[in-house]
């Protein structure tokens, strides 16, 4: 069988997610490889803006199944739009990436018409919010 990639599907939070508050806030996903068992699989869910890709957290797989639900501190990612990007590695370094919108601690922007939580480009709001894709 050749190296296929790993596949993951984030589960929850849906897209243009927004929280409010400093609590913690969950994030469940699928991960699965053909070629070798889930809890083997490196998963990490990173910040694509706020903290320009860290790792914000491990999302390894505890069982075989593959379902894994972590729990995110939102002051650990910061204020505002940021990308939520859930990247799995399998042991050939094959990676996968799946990803979402999230809106932290502030208002979805007056000109968000898809409800991705970012505003356009000809109205940006006070904290430099916009979406290219809208």
């Amino acid at each position: 069988m050749s190296n296929l990639p790993p596949v993951v599907a984030i589960r929850s939070p849906q897209a243009g997610y927004q929280h409010a508050g400093h609590q913690p806030f969950q994030m469940s996903m699928n991960i699965y490889d053909a070629n070798q068992p889930a809890p083997s699989l490196v998963c990490r869910v990173k910040s694509m803006v706020l903290l320009k890709t860290a790792t914000i957290a491990d999302c390894t797989a505890p069982t075989d199944s593959g379902y894994v639900t972590i729990s995110l501190d939102p002051d650990d990612i910061g204020i505002g739009n940021d990308t939520l990007r859930v990247q799995v590695t399998d042991g050939n370094e094959v990676v996968s990436f799946a990803s979402i919108p999230v809106l932290l601690n502030r208002q979805f922007p007056d000109s968000d018409d898809d409800g991705d939580g970012w505003g356009d480009s000809w109205d940006m709001d006070e904290w430099g919010n916009y979406d290219c894709d809208d």
